[in-house]
């Protein structure tokens, strides 16, 4: 079976999801509390078919993710001339960047104010507020045209699974 990166991806979420269904009915189920023997309710949880069920899901999940990986690796993003992981990367580091940069975008020029004892400081920036903004803008540009690529990539390169 082929599929591509996009499916993949959402084959991963979709085992993911099945796996957290069954931890989850298994920490409702796998105890019982009662005060009385007569009171006491089987709820059918079965240890073995829990681990089994959960242990083939995780194998399923590896398959998948290391096809992805595989790809994420090896094939170039064409517009950046970068892997699929060098430009997950990237991103990573812009998006950090970008919220430094939203930071440092947002402060006043030239604050003032009264301290406790009465006296006036001021706080002035000790960078161009205009030339953040503008960095931050392109570094948004660029986490867009990134993801866009990557997307694009993810819907048209396909693996055999």
């Amino acid at each position: 079976m082929t599929l591509c990166n996009a499916e993949i991806i959402k084959k991963i979420k979709d085992l993911d999801e099945q796996k957290q269904q069954i931890l989850t009915e298994e920490a409702a189920g796998c105890c019982s509390d009662y005060q009385r023997e007569s009171d006491l309710i089987d709820l059918g949880y079965d240890f073995d078919k829990t681990r089994v069920a959960v242990t083939e899901l995780n194998s399923k999940i590896e398959k998948f993710k290391h096809i992805l990986n595989v790809a994420n690796a090896t094939v170039i993003v064409p517009e950046f001339e970068v892997t699929i992981g060098e430009c997950l990367v990237r991103m990573a580091q812009l998006n950090c960047e970008k919220r430094v940069l939203e930071q440092m975008s947002a402060k006043p020029a030239k604050t003032r104010k009264t301290t406790y004892g009465g006296a006036v400081e001021f706080t002035v920036t000790n960078y161009d507020i205009d030339a953040c903004k503008n960095r931050l803008s392109q570094t948004n540009d660029t986490i867009r045209a990134l993801q866009i690529a990557i997307d694009r990539i993810n819907l048209t390169h396909t693996s055999e699974v």
